[in-house]
């Protein structure tokens, strides 16, 4: 069977018929993150492509340059409620899953000092919600390692850290959790080959759906982005002209046209 073109398959008629245009439009965030967002070719790739993916319930990884619209995309694509987690070097597996916290209200029932507290991980494959994992990449490999049973098909997680209920009841087992239907994985990162990023492992990156990203890449849709972001409509022409102007100038450039990363 023959799919089609690139631009029929990605067009805006796609957006309608797939239930896209209907599905950002549900919530007030939805629609602030719409007002000043232009659907352009890439963008529209994009959210296709993702919302594909999410129908066949697939965890996802955008991987594309700064400033492209991954995590706009995400947010306009998640009706039900949205939970991101930024990651960066530090970030440590508490900080997906949750940990023991000291108790502040004592109602005098119970002698314990600390409590669980369920991290943004745990909370969403309760809920069955979406997680969006930005910079996935930045987070240490120890760490990532614990979502590998997230993004296989049974969807589970071992709470190891949490520890026995009941320390008396012999029956007592670690705490295994099942993601609820409507949960939904999606982590985004820069390419490995910017400054100060990495690759993610080899084990980690085949459990999910890769869609790259790409920034738009001709004057004409810049200029429609500018335009749709500029109040003052009269200077908006001029504006992104001369932008447009200065970034082929550096792309010209033999030396700095190699390094220069643009995106709006």
């Amino acid at each position: 069977r023959t799919l089609g073109s690139d631009e029929s398959i990605f067009s805006d008629e796609r957006l309608e018929t797939d239930g896209i245009n209907e599905r950002t439009r549900q919530n007030e965030l939805q629609k602030m993150v719409l007002s000043r967002f232009y659907w352009g070719e890439k963008s529209r790739r994009m959210a296709i492509l993702l919302d594909r993916c999410l129908k066949f319930n697939e965890p996802v990884l955008l991987v594309g340059p700064t400033g492209c619209g991954k995590t706009t995309i995400v947010q306009l694509l998640s009706p039900q409620g949205l939970s991101i987690i930024n990651c960066h070097q530090q970030t440590e597996a508490s900080d997906f899953i949750g940990g023991l916290r000291p108790v502040r209200e004592n109602n005098g029932d119970s002698k314990a000092l600390f409590k669980w507290s369920d991290g943004p991980l745990v909370e969403s494959m309760m809920n069955g919600s979406v997680l969006l994992v930005d910079e996935i990449s930045l987070a240490d490999d120890s760490v990532l390692e614990r979502l590998n049973s997230v993004l296989e098909r049974e969807r589970t997680l071992v709470l190891a850290e949490k520890g026995i209920t009941d320390v008396a009841d012999k029956d007592s087992a670690l705490d295994i959790l099942t993601a609820t239907a409507g949960f939904q994985f999606i982590g985004t990162m820069n390419p490995g080959g910017d400054y100060g990023k990495k690759e993610l492992s080899p084990a980690l990156r085949n459990r999910m759906t890769e869609i790259w990203c790409e920034p738009p890449d001709s004057e004409e849709e810049f200029a429609r982005i500018i335009q749709n972001a500029l109040k003052r409509k009269t200077i908006a022409e001029k504006v992104s002209s001369a932008i447009w102007e200065f970034v082929e100038i550096l792309k010209r450039d033999p030396v700095v046209g190699q390094q220069v990363v643009f995106s709006v």
